[in-house]
């Protein structure tokens, strides 16, 4: 299993990443993880360009658990 994590202050990296049911994401494989973490990237860019949002952060990391 595989999930995208992201950078806190106090716990470092943890899955922030929550389904509808409020479950943290995990996926059957690292390329599943990794086409939803460039989806994501891809949506906060072009809200930039778009003038939805300033900016984003992008300290997001992809480990096997």
């Amino acid at each position: 299993m595989f999930e995208v994590q992201t950078y806190t202050l106090c716990e470092g990296y943890v899955n922030t990443w929550l389904d509808g049911n409020d479950q943290p994401i995990r996926y059957q494989t690292q390329r599943e993880a990794m086409r939803d973490l460039r989806d994501y990237i891809d949506d906060c860019q072009a809200a930039v360009d778009d003038g939805y949002l300033d900016e984003f952060s992008n300290d997001l990391i992809i480990v096997r658990v």
